[in-house]
């Protein structure tokens, strides 16, 4: 029983190097609606200049009534050749620009609309909104504490506001001096003042993703299952719950939602990789290896991948096929002192003690042999030497 445990606590610190691979955001463009406020003050048909703004300005509408904001988009910059100093008419071309999801132009637009004097809530709004889109986060997070110190019981700004902040923690968290608690503590504090505002399918999601980025997992659960029971039913949500699942050790119920997050449509490496741990610490070590080979089909030499249908491969008793996959690894320098190990306890479970002991040493040389898990796994293969093997 001592060496499963083990074998879980080396794997456990393989998980949490593969959390899921893509992120969900809200995408709210509602604020750009705003845009109308004053505009096309002065564009009377006056002079022939005039009249042909107001037939661009025509053609315009007409495009954006059928949804066609590229052709809009043709007739309005004309009109800005024009009408260079028209702050307004910055903020319809940078709407339409946002319609067709081209972000760095729209920030141009709303720049140049700031820049002739347009100060209101919405331009902070729709440029956080802007910035965001383009990740942004430390402009988007600027712009919109600016914003919510202007309307600080306004739900979007500060949902938009929850996700720059997790978005500013999700790019910077690798950064070596940089510590993302409070980043997310942030995000998290301003999703929560939108969902007392007013709860929903994408809120709930976004809580849900603050809250296991900060290693609660059971309040992740608790907000991921608001949004499945607000009819969220897809594959970012599943995949987030057997995550979370994984992490709070209910096996069988990440095993479920990896199951749903496949059914909905994930059929990467990265949910059988997933789907084959669950098998693994549920003790059903042959599916285990059948959905790792399938992560490896459709990722070949993926290293969490290997490392763990490796710790399978050994469970199994296929020592053969566990050892050629250890020296690969080793070869490539891939978890460097992780490997040497699992070739040690598996030498070991063969007898070889010397090849056994060889191992031990390198692994022990790599590793920070203070730290609990590699100390654990230590003393088990020690133990394994000074037990006679059958």
């Amino acid at each position: 029983m001592r060496i499963f445990q083990t074998i879980i606590i080396a794997a456990a610190f393989l998980w949490t190097e593969s959390r899921p691979a893509f992120a969900f955001r809200i995408y709210d463009d509602s604020v750009m609606s705003g845009y109308t406020k004053g505009q096309y003050e002065g564009f009377v048909p006056a002079g022939e200049k005039e009249k042909e703004n107001a037939q661009l300005l025509g053609k315009a509408s007409a495009a954006e009534l059928k949804g066609n904001y590229a052709e809009a988009l043709e007739s309005l910059v004309q009109v800005t050749r024009n009408e260079p100093k028209n702050k307004d008419l910055y903020c319809r071309l940078a709407y339409d620009f946002v319609k067709v999801k081209d972000f760095r132009q729209a920030e141009s637009a709303l720049r140049q609309a700031r820049e002739l004097g347009r100060k209101d809530l919405w331009i902070l709004k729709a440029l956080g909104f802007v910035y965001f889109n383009q990740l942004k986060a430390g402009e988007a997070v600027a712009v919109l504490e600016e914003a919510t110190a202007q309307a600080p019981a306004d739900r979007w700004i500060h949902m938009q506001l929850g996700s720059a902040y997790d978005l500013l923690a999700d790019i910077r968290k690798k950064e070596k001096d940089y510590d993302p608690q409070a980043d997310y503590e942030k995000a998290l504090d301003h999703t929560k003042k939108a969902v007392a505002m007013g709860g929903d399918a994408a809120l709930y999601s976004q809580a849900g993703k603050i809250y296991g980025a900060l290693g609660q997992f059971w309040e992740a659960l608790d907000y991921l299952h608001r949004a499945e029971s607000a009819g969220r039913a897809d594959a970012w949500l599943y995949s987030e719950m057997g995550w979370d699942y994984g992490m709070v050790e209910d096996y069988r119920e990440a095993l479920a939602y990896f199951r749903n997050a496949e059914k909905a449509g994930r059929k990467d490496a990265w949910i059988y990789s997933k789907i084959a741990w669950s098998h693994d610490r549920l003790g059903e070590t042959e599916q285990a290896i059948g959905e790792y080979k399938r992560a490896l089909a459709l990722s070949p030499g993926d290293p969490w991948s290997n490392y763990n249908l490796g710790v399978a491969l050994r469970n199994h008793k296929d020592y053969e096929e566990a050892v050629a996959l250890y020296l690969e690894m080793t070869r490539k320098g891939e978890y460097p002192g992780w490997t040497q190990l699992q070739l040690a306890r598996i030498y070991a479970l063969l007898g070889m003690e010397e090849g056994a002991r060889d191992y031990l040493q390198q692994g022990k040389k790599l590793l920070d042999t203070t730290a609990a898990d590699v100390s654990a796994e230590i003393e088990q293969i020690e133990l394994l030497l000074n037990t006679p093997q059958k």
